[in-house]
């Protein structure tokens, strides 16, 4: 009886038990995405923003020695992630580049910063990314409106 309930006191103060049939994500601050999926959160100008959508594919450029090398994620009804950085890049090995988030055709934000100073960063997984997009103006992103706060998210191609 008290081995029990040590367990049960020990189980709901240190990891909650299970996940709730939800696929839990082990890196503090990260979203979790389902298959199919880019999710995000963040603020812009004060205002907090958050969102998940459906893919529609993607193109990854991954070796790339005479140029930067790039990610694009669609979505379903349009829109699109993007990134580029230099070097190739290891799955699981945060890496600085710039990013672009437009989600104008969801009624969502079209913001990113520019490719002269990556301050964003990207982590490849092998069936998707984590990301960090920092320093954000609305589009065009080199010369467009700063805009305060930063989104990070994720997506996780379909199998």
């Amino acid at each position: 009886m008290i081995r029990t309930i040590s367990t049960t006191l020990f189980c709901l103060l240190w990891i909650g038990c299970g996940t709730g049939g939800q696929e839990e994500n082990t890196d503090a601050g990260l979203l979790t995405c389902q298959a199919g999926e880019l999710a995000y959160q963040g603020t812009m100008d004060g205002q907090a923003v958050e969102g998940r959508i459906g893919l529609a594919g993607h193109a990854l450029t991954n070796v790339c020695e005479d140029s930067l090398c790039s990610l694009r994620v669609y979505f379903e009804g349009g829109g699109r992630l993007e990134f580029e950085w230099e070097g190739t890049l290891p799955n699981d090995t945060p890496r600085a580049a710039s990013g672009s988030l437009n989600l104008e055709v969801h009624d969502g934000p079209n913001v990113g910063n520019c490719s002269t100073h990556p301050t964003s960063e990207i982590t490849l997984e092998s069936n998707g990314l984590h990301f960090v997009l920092r320093e954000l103006s609305t589009a065009p992103y080199c010369s467009g409106t700063a805009v305060s706060g930063q989104l990070e998210g994720c997506a996780k191609y379909a199998l």
